[in-house]
């Protein structure tokens, strides 16, 4: 599930506020399973594919495919 631009979630540091430029990382797991991760703007593109893959816990064996875009894209795409 994504979140929704504009809404928050309390993280250790404070509020996270969702945007239309966050990566979001779509990671699509051997038995057919989509799993969305969220990723701040700022990160590089590379860092954030690395951080969302990582914070699944899935050997990398157990992983298919990896795709990245921004929030805004994804949106664009959902029209």
């Amino acid at each position: 599930m994504t979140r929704n631009v504009g809404s928050s979630i309390i993280t250790p540091l404070g509020h996270r506020i969702f945007t239309m430029r966050d990566w979001l990382v779509r990671i699509k797991t051997s038995d057919g399973r989509i799993i969305w991760k969220g990723v701040q703007p700022e990160a590089s593109e590379e860092t954030a594919m690395r951080s969302a893959v990582s914070s699944t816990y899935l050997q990398s064996d157990m992983i298919e495919d990896v795709q990245i875009m921004r929030r805004s894209e994804r949106l664009k795409v959902q029209a």
